[in-house]
């Protein structure tokens, strides 16, 4: 396949990866209402999967490196179908949790492999990092939005919604067969060398430690917002302004992350740090807003609080990245 389609379809597969982990968000309500399970549950049920995705992020995330980024890729897919195969037969919180905890591995293994072939396929300089910096806020408001209309709008949205994503991941998965290797091959010297590329390591290089450091905590603002609207949003929509439309709950997500992509795609050619700058200062703006809107029970105000913060995460998250 010819570099300029493969790009397209590594970028494809990064959105459905990113579409599947937030699919799962406007049927959490629909889960808690029929197995009874308290708020706190269902912010473990997402945080499962963010701890699953870290873990695997830090062992084998380098993988690719060494034995090719279409292996890691196509299992990563595979991995991915098993795990939305688990939420439709799950019955109960604890097939739930392993269907995220699945969800999380298969991601993690992919995330690092993803960012890299799109880099190695970018047809100029600018595109690589801006699929990267778009494809996940986007990834995300797609899932949750097409979720909500087919939980709200067609049969059997517990199943319909994971058959559709199994059906794009396995697409996908034949479809990388026909991408261009675009790792070294390194391989593995000895098992040593193996074990020792998996062994998570961490480390900041001095020359950027700075930087990094106060570059930290913007990440960690964007993320856990994401975190929150991603497991607990659709459920404010119901709890706090009573409204029983799952279509509105994904809707919800969908206004942050959709804002985020489009202020990511109009500041890309600004200077990262004011970027970044501004970023949090119209994130903070958002979320103030969204606490506003929770005190005076107003759905309109916090949609718009959702797509300032959303905004503000977009950027921010591009100018740090990009600093």
């Amino acid at each position: 396949m010819p570099h300029r389609y493969a790009f397209w379809v590594v970028g494809v597969a990064f959105l459905v990866l990113m579409a599947s982990a937030s699919a799962p968000s406007p049927l959490y309500p629909v889960y808690q209402q029929a197995w009874g399970f308290s708020a706190l549950t269902l912010t473990v049920i997402f945080a499962v999967y963010a701890v699953a995705l870290l873990s695997t992020l830090l062992t084998v995330g380098s993988l690719s490196d060494h034995i090719g980024r279409k292996p890691i890729l196509i299992a990563s897919l595979i991995l991915l179908a098993v795990s939305l195969m688990l939420f439709i037969v799950a019955d109960s919180v604890p097939v739930l949790l392993a269907a995220r905890v699945v969800q999380g591995i298969a991601a993690g293994a992919a995330t690092g492999a993803l960012s890299a072939a799109v880099i190695d396929l970018q047809p100029d300089a600018s595109t690589g990092p801006l699929l990267n910096s778009v494809a996940p806020s986007l990834g995300l408001a797609s899932g949750a939005l097409g979720a909500g209309l087919l939980v709200q709008l067609a049969p059997a949205p517990d199943i319909l919604v994971f058959a559709l994503l199994i059906g794009a991941a396995l697409i996908l998965a034949v479809a990388l067969l026909f991408v261009p290797e675009t790792s070294a091959l390194r391989g593995f010297d000895s098992r040593r060398h193996l074990a020792s590329t998996l062994l998570p390591r961490m480390s900041i290089p001095t020359s950027v430690r700075a930087p990094f450091l106060l570059i930290a905590p913007a990440l960690f603002a964007t993320w856990s917002l994401g975190g929150f609207h991603l497991s607990l949003g659709p459920s404010i929509i119901g709890t706090v302004f009573d409204v029983d439309n799952h279509i509105v709950g994904g809707l919800e997500i969908f206004a942050m992350f959709a804002s985020g992509a489009v202020a990511a795609a109009m500041v890309r050619n600004g200077f990262p740090r004011t970027v970044m700058m501004i970023g949090a200062t119209v994130l903070a703006a958002g979320v103030a807003l969204s606490l506003v809107s929770v005190q005076i029970e107003s759905i309109v105000l916090y949609f718009v609080g959702a797509v300032i913060a959303g905004s503000g995460w977009g950027a921010t998250f591009l100018g740090s990245m990009r600093t």
